[in-house]
């Protein structure tokens, strides 16, 4: 976290930043504790990580990343579009090349690049997808931002890919709500 400490603040208020990402990394949890996944806390991590790619565009490139705001706003785009307008890519591509230089598993690698386009993602596709879902449901519950305004849309087949009835999505509301705030006192001590 330390890192990305110098981040205009017009860009991006980095305890929005962290709510959101936690919010993220919990409803994926949830999710894969409602699936059974025997390995919840990986998918914790790919929603805790998913944006991280804003953050390098916000340190290194601060006036193409404020374009890229401004624009999404101006023209009531997502910003992964405008980002991709403005500068020939997007901050899910920036994302997984972070993690991939860190040499992260590729789980978590595919999960960051593609989760505004899970069906992309070959080798691991089901943490691509259950973060693309977490990245809606938080979106929709207004927990926290990295930049964006409007809620992403749900590619076809990515909830399908989770093998879970849209009758859960209560049960992972309700535990969101649950573990958020804890969550996030937790992680303000690193903030």
């Amino acid at each position: 976290m330390s890192l990305f400490r110098d981040i205009p603040a017009d860009l991006v208020s980095m305890e929005s930043f962290w709510r959101h990402s936690i919010a993220c990394g919990i409803t994926a949890r949830s999710l894969a504790g409602l699936r059974h996944d025997d390995q919840p806390e990986t998918y914790f991590v790919a929603g805790l990580l998913h944006d991280i790619g804003r953050l390098v565009i916000y340190l290194n490139i601060p006036d193409q990343g404020r374009e890229s705001l401004l624009q999404a706003r101006s023209s009531q785009q997502l910003l992964y579009v405008t980002e991709r307008e403005v500068l020939g890519f997007d901050h899910a591509s920036v994302g997984g090349a972070l993690l991939r230089a860190w040499k992260l598993p590729v789980s978590l690698i595919e999960a960051a690049m593609f989760h505004h386009e899970p069906v992309k993602a070959l080798r691991e596709p089901m943490p691509a997808a259950m973060v693309h879902v977490a990245d809606i449901i938080v979106h929709s519950m207004g927990l926290g931002s990295s930049g964006g305004v409007f809620v992403p849309p749900l590619t076809a087949g990515a909830w399908e890919r989770l093998g879970l009835s849209s009758g859960v999505l209560p049960a992972v509301i309700r535990q969101v709500e649950l573990r958020y705030e804890t969550m996030v006192q937790l992680f303000k001590k690193f903030m």
